[in-house]
């Protein structure tokens, strides 16, 4: 017996050698794959912990980014490699870099700004996606003349800037002048400010990153980022992120009057009540609002403060789960009111404390809405929203009064307070009512002591093989 499995582990043996030595020689299959094709495949094992974000504060991975060692080490494997790795300036066109660190590398500065300096150079004039971090509030000793070289050899760049990161706690003005009017490629731009705001990437008056014609995607992160909005391309701006705090966040809105999609997280714990929020009227058609509050006035005053006419999306989402908002139901019917949310809003996402008669009376006022997103709030059990009630309420009706009767998608996260008949029944109702299938999504808590009885699993799912429902289940893989 033992002989056998010897003589099985010493066959596999010879196989795995001879495949290594196939591997090696001329007739290798790797060796017949395009060029093109092996660049692309370099690319996508680029190790994303060392590019995307850098920020590792580590100089020996600092290191391996400027120098892009990880190419280097492929171009080792043979010639033929080399030259693709070398040849191909895509390779080369994602910079990763924390000036910052540059003191405590075990190279010296002049190394490794020529050695971005040489990445640089192999890229050509394949547009560039950057990210720049800088810090002077580290364990590591500030590194400025680093940093602004390094700035200074990137703007020379400027013309290449495709996709481009920039987050800093220094004031960097001065380090970023030959950028401006040379940001032609320019689609993406995050500033990330960690104290001191957007002015610390901005020339004296501001203008920096305003004459950028293909500009369309930014994202702002930081703390109190802005008491105005950076001066940008605002008018061809057509996607936004924010993530911050104040309650001047939502302040851009204001000037970008072509956005489609927005997106603001935000903690708004220490905006007072006594405050003036900004009037804000935007056409953005999709908002999503992840907020973290202890203050349901504050969040009336943030609703007041909006008006938004062509609104088709919306999130109200809780950012913490020990801490969820409350959604004031009275704020949201007059925004809804002054929005004229009933003409165009079809998607909705709650995620707050509102209880199932709160919730009922909004979508009342959303006869337009397709899809739409609960879920309870396990922090607060006392105000669980997906009850018998707000099921029974969204159960199809024929008559006029009915509520969102074009309801085609009802996903719930939920944590089960309900009675398993009355789901069905509210699911049945909404089936072939539309001309496609209705859509239904439960989620609930891996902690929860509930879970969906395997009869109504098996109703539900007998009803699905009809073809006029998709419904899908799961116990979460984490509590809520």
């Amino acid at each position: 017996m033992l002989q056998n499995e010897l003589e099985r582990l010493t066959s596999e043996r010879r196989a795995l050698a001879s495949y290594a030595e196939e591997c090696r020689g001329l007739s290798s299959p790797i060796r017949r794959i395009p060029s093109e094709l092996l660049a692309k495949i370099f690319d996508i094992c680029r190790p994303e912990n060392l590019y995307e974000t850098p920020r590792s504060m580590d100089p020996d991975e600092e290191v391996d980014r400027v120098a892009g060692r990880h190419l280097l080490q492929l171009a080792q494997v043979s010639s033929r490699w080399h030259d693709v790795v070398m040849g191909t300036a895509t390779l080369w066109s994602k910079i990763a870099l924390e000036p910052s660190l540059w003191g405590e590398c075990a190279v010296s500065a002049d190394t490794l700004l020529s050695l971005l300096r040489t990445s640089l150079d192999r890229g050509g004039n394949h547009p560039l996606t950057l990210r720049v971090i800088v810090s002077q509030y580290t364990d590591y000793r500030y590194h400025e003349q680093s940093v602004r070289h390094v700035l200074e050899l990137l703007s020379t760049h400027a013309s290449r800037w495709r996709d481009v990161y920039l987050s800093s706690d220094a004031d960097l003005r001065g380090y970023l002048t030959g950028v401006r009017g040379n940001l032609g490629r320019l689609e993406r731009l995050h500033f990330g400010a960690i104290w001191d705001g957007t002015d610390t990437f901005l020339d004296e008056d501001g203008q920096t990153f305003r004459d950028a014609p293909r500009l369309t995607q930014v994202a702002l992160s930081g703390l109190e980022f802005f008491s105005g909005a950076p001066d940008l391309p605002w008018p061809q701006i057509i996607r936004l992120t924010y993530l911050g705090e104040g309650f001047q966040c939502l302040y851009p809105l204001r000037h970008a009057h072509n956005i489609a999609t927005s997106s603001f997280n935000v903690d708004l714990l220490a905006v007072s009540p006594d405050v003036s929020w900004p009037l804000i009227s935007s056409n953005v058609q999709e908002l999503s609002l992840m907020l973290i509050a202890d203050n349901p006035f504050v969040i009336g005053q943030m609703f007041d403060s909006l008006t938004l006419p062509s609104l088709e999306s919306l999130d109200f989402l809780s950012r913490d789960d020990e801490s969820p908002l409350v959604l004031p139901p009275d704020h949201f019917l007059a925004l809804a009111d002054r929005s004229q949310f009933g003409n165009h809003l079809t998607y909705l996402g709650i995620y707050a404390i509102v209880t199932d008669t709160e919730l009922l009376r909004c979508l009342e006022a959303l006869p337009q809405l397709e899809r739409l997103f609960i879920s309870d709030c396990a922090a607060d059990e006392t105000h669980v929203v997906i009850t018998d009630l707000l099921l029974r309420g969204l159960a199809y009706s024929s008559s006029p009064t009915a509520l969102i009767s074009r309801l085609h998608s009802l996903s719930l996260r939920s944590l089960l307070r309900f009675t398993d008949s009355v789901l069905v029944d509210a699911v049945t109702s909404r089936i072939d009512r539309i001309g496609r299938p209705f859509k239904t999504a439960l989620v609930w808590p891996a902690d929860s002591e509930c879970s969906l009885a395997s009869e109504t699993v098996n109703e539900l799912a007998a009803l699905a093989l009809g073809g006029g429902l998709v419904f899908s289940w799961e116990r979460g893989k984490e509590a809520f």
